[in-house]
C-alpha cells in the first residue's frame, strides 16, 4: 500500500520509479565510499536532482502517514491498535480500499477530515497539493 503504481498512474503511494531512484542512488552512494574519487568526473548533477525529488516526496508521504495516524490515535477509542491504525491510514493514503474495520459513519469529524485530506493528498501527490496551497495563500494574502 505504501509503494504505488508506475509513473503517471492513478495509484496512490510513493511511485515505483521514485523508490527505484532512491534505492539506486543510495546503493551507488554506498559503493562510492569504497571507490577512489575522481574529482574531474561530475555525474551527480541530474541523478542527484531526481534523487532529491524522490526523497522529498517519500519523506513527506511518511510525515503525512505519521500525522494522520497520530490524529486517528488521539480521537479513536483505545480499543484500536497502532498497527491497525497504521494499516488503515496507509490504505486511505494509498487509495487502496482495504480496511481493518476502523472507518465507519460514527467516527469523529476530525478523524473523517484527516482521512479525507490523506486520501486526497495521497491521490494527487503531495507536491501538487503544496504548490496549490502556496498559490492560494498568495492570492488570499
Amino acid at each position: 500500500m505504501i509503494v504505488g503504481g508506475t509513473a503517471g498512474s492513478t495509484a496512490g503511494g510513493v511511485k515505483i520509479v521514485r523508490v527505484r531512484r532512491i534505492l539506486l542512488d543510495a546503493s551507488e552512494h554506498g559503493m562510492s565510499v569504497y571507490e577512489p574519487s575522481d574529482s574531474s568526473a561530475d555525474t551527480a548533477g541530474g541523478a542527484s536532482a531526481e534523487f532529491d525529488t524522490a526523497a522529498v516526496i517519500a519523506v513527506l508521504w511518511f510525515v503525512m502517514l505519521f500525522v494522520t495516524s497520530l490524529v486517528a490515535l488521539l480521537v479513536l477509542p483505545a480499543e484500536y491498535t497502532t498497527a491497525n491504525v497504521l494499516f488503515e491510514v496507509a490504505s486511505v493514503q494509498g487509495n487502496v480500499g482495504l480496511s481493518s474495520g476502523i472507518v465507519d459513519a460514527t467516527n469523529p469529524t476530525s478523524f473523517k477530515v484527516a482521512f479525507v485530506l490523506a486520501m486526497w493528498i495521497g491521490r494527487l501527490e503531495i507536491i501538487p497539493v503544496l504548490v496549490t496551497a502556496t498559490l492560494l495563500s498568495e492570492e488570499v494574502f
